[in-house]
């Protein structure tokens, strides 16, 4: 019946047009017309609209009374919300948010890219100094090789390439300097390609995470992530965008779990960064396989390393 109702009057709109432009800014200014909109989602209320509709749509003349306005106004809204209620686009975008949440049990929240050791030094001890850290570990270490991997293998799976998979993964195994680095990278995407199904079912997809499962590829998470984004249907450049936000929001969370950042500062400052992780997305994007590179952040990757001697500790690395 909502279909009904705006196919009816995508006609009287068109044939009204003309003479008189159908917005909110031209309805008559009567105050007690808000644009509170009643629920009009029962069936009641859309059978006691269809007349008024039809005859609208056949004489669009006699929109003269406040009724005939009313039910203009309720059938632009209708209209409006089946034109722009794209369900394809919605499900990639839900997928998008489900590889972003940090409730994906693959085990990220486990890790804080050394900035526990890095607080232990006292590197790292107020607002402005994790926020250098965060943007360091963005621009000067994930951008070229994790968001570059991202890219590569959504491009890979997009024209079909097993090999290409194969050949971005086993770089980017070669460019973990440290051995905590890999081995989180490793256990993360491999969870995540146990769950590969669940975005999405692809012969590629299936054949990739088969091949993790029995370890004869590395499955490096940004390398599973792009993997599944591009069988999701998800851009290639919001794919980059969510695993570099993903690498901002954990050492952040490991931030507020070590007390050093409050759980709402945690959110300020993660919007604060945005412009970083966009950056660092760009970079990512025109970078190629032969130009990934190790991460030139050396004092987050030295204190990773020390962080991996550590007899107690909180964070795996």
């Amino acid at each position: 019946m909502r279909w009904a109702i705006g196919t009816a009057l995508a006609n009287c709109l068109r044939a009204r047009s003309s003479s008189r432009s159908l917005t909110r800014r031209n309805l008559p200014p009567d105050p007690c017309w808000r644009w509170d909109w009643p629920d009009f989602s029962c069936v009641s209320t859309i059978c006691r609209l269809l007349p008024n509709v039809h005859r609208l749509a056949a004489q669009p003349h006699t929109i003269t009374r406040p009724n005939d306005w009313i039910t203009v106004r309720i059938c632009i809204r209708i209209r409006h919300m089946h034109a722009t209620m794209d369900e394809t686009a919605a499900m990639r975008m839900l997928t998008l948010m489900q590889l972003s949440d940090s409730a994906l049990p693959i085990g990220r929240h486990a890790h804080a890219m050394g900035l526990e050791r890095l607080i232990r030094d006292g590197r790292v001890q107020t607002r402005e100094t994790l926020r250098e850290m965060v943007v360091s570990a963005l621009i000067h270490g994930a951008a070229r090789s994790d968001g570059t991997a991202t890219a590569l293998a959504h491009g890979a799976v997009m024209a079909q390439d097993l090999a290409a998979l194969r050949g971005v993964d086993a770089r980017l195994d070669l460019l973990k300097q440290t051995p905590s680095a890999q081995a989180a990278s490793r256990r993360c995407g491999s969870r995540l390609a146990a769950m590969a199904t669940t975005f999405g079912a692809q012969a590629l997809l299936t054949e990739y995470a088969a091949e993790i499962a029995a370890q004869k590829s590395p499955g490096h998470l940004s390398v599973v992530s792009g993997a599944i984004a591009a069988t999701a249907g998800i851009d290639r450049e919001h794919a980059v965008l969510c695993e570099m936000r993903g690498v901002a929001s954990m050492i952040l969370s490991a931030a507020v779990r070590l007390d050093l950042l409050a759980s709402a500062a945690c959110q300020g400052m993660l919007a604060e960064l945005s412009q970083h992780i966009v950056k660092a997305t760009r970079i990512a994007l025109r970078t190629g396989l032969e130009e990934m590179s190790c991460s030139a952040a050396a004092g987050i990757e030295v204190a990773a390393m020390r962080h991996a001697r550590d007899d107690a500790r909180l964070f795996a690395s």
